[in-house]
Parts: C-alpha cells; structure tokens; sequence
C-alpha cells in the first residue's frame, strides 16, 4: 500500500505544478539562506554558494534529470529539514511549559519540503528506469581534487557531503552541475579570507591555515578556468 502511494506519488501532482513547486522551492532556498545575514560579506558569500548549488541543480532540472536533482537539492539545502522540524515539535518543556526551541515557519516550511523531496524522489526512482553515465573525464579528475582537498582541511564526512551529489549530477550526464557544485565548495574562500583581514588581520593563525587556504584558492582558480574551457570554449 505504502509503496504504491509512494510509487503514483508523482502522477498525483500535474508536471506544470511541480514545475511551480520547484520554482517555489528554489525561491525560498534563496530566501531561508540570507534571512538572518547582517553583514555583507556574509550576504556575498552565502549567494554565489547558493548561487553554484541552485544553478546545479536548475540545470539538472532543464535537462530533465529529476531524480538527480532533488536528490541533489535534498542533500545540499534540505537535509535536516524533517529532523529539526520533529526537534522542534517535540522540544516541549513540561517544567519550564514552553517549546526549548519554538517551531519558526522557515523550519516548518522547510520540513514539509524535505518530506516532498523524498517523495518524489522516490516516485521517480520506483516508477522509472535510471540510467547513469560513467567514464574517466576531466570533469571526474577534479571531483577527486576536490574531495582531497577537503578531506585534508575538515574530514571524511565533510568529503563525502560534497563527493555525493557532484557524483550524482555527473554520473547523471550533466557535467556541468558537477563542476558548479565543486566550485561552491570553495567559492566561499575569497569572502572567508576578505573577511578575516578586515576583522582582525591575518596574525596569529597556524601555517596550516594559510597553506590549506592557498591551495584551496589555486584549486579554485582552476576549477573555474577548467569549467570555462570545457563548457564555454567553442571547439
């Protein structure tokens, strides 16, 4: 029973309404992610990150790769969607008589959007056939870049979070979504470091943190120059 209402999910909702779902959903990503950012460079940075991933994932949907890119939309913006709406619906105090984390409508509407991602998802997976590309490609050189890099600098789980869903959109046939979502892992770094120099300057950091962050900016250059020949250059 459950699998079928999982499986007609999709045929439930006409195109043209998941078609404005997506455009909603995208909206309100943008909107969520800037809601409470004061600062400027802050402002910057969290739009050409959001603007990488977004961009990856409106192309995933252009192309009409729709398992890739919700999954992709889930992993990188909605993960924790449902786990902190139950957190908040359940974080009652019976001592104090309040909520210890009063449910907000951004984490409401978040939730309700995460549980639709899955459902779809889902949908798509069990009703149609996925078929996924895989070839040793320049595009694939540079994921394992990227997931060096970051495993060096933060962990293995940090790694794989970005090592899924630019996997997924390549192994997808869209090369390119996986290059914006590389590059918006380190896209960051230009505002991180503007805005450590304005706030108290470059002392007294580790020779880790300069040459992690240096790497990471040549890797960065590079991402975008690669993307510009393989995807912008006509041959």
């Amino acid at each position: 029973m459950m699998i079928n209402f999982i499986k007609q999910f999709k045929h439930r909702i006409s195109k043209d309404v998941q078609n404005i779902i997506f455009f909603l959903i995208i909206v309100f990503s943008v909107i969520i992610s800037i809601i409470d950012i004061i600062e400027v460079i802050d402002l910057l940075q969290i739009l050409v990150v959001y603007g990488c991933i977004l961009g990856a994932v409106i192309l995933l949907y252009i192309k009409k790769k729709f398992v890739a890119s919700h999954i992709i939309l889930l992993l990188m913006v909605y993960a924790n969607g449902i786990g902190a709406l139950v957190r908040s619906l359940f974080s009652y105090n019976f001592s104090l008589g309040v909520f210890t984390a009063k449910p907000e409508w951004d984490i409401l509407v978040a939730g309700i959007i995460s549980l639709y991602l899955i459902l779809l998802t889902l949908s798509y997976s069990l009703d149609e056939k996925i078929t996924f590309k895989f070839e040793v490609s320049n595009v694939l050189i540079m994921i394992v870049l990227v997931s060096v890099y970051l495993y060096v600098r933060y962990s293995f789980a940090t790694m794989l979070l970005a090592l899924i869903p630019a996997l997924i959109a390549l192994f997808a046939g869209v090369p390119l979504a996986a290059m914006l979502i590389l590059i918006c892992q380190l896209i960051g770094l230009p505002f991180e470091l503007l805005d450590a120099l304005l706030d108290q300057g470059l002392d007294g950091y580790s020779l880790f943190y300069y040459v992690i962050r240096v790497i990471g900016l040549g890797l960065l250059g590079y991402l975008i120059f690669k993307t510009y020949k393989l995807f912008f250059v006509k041959k």
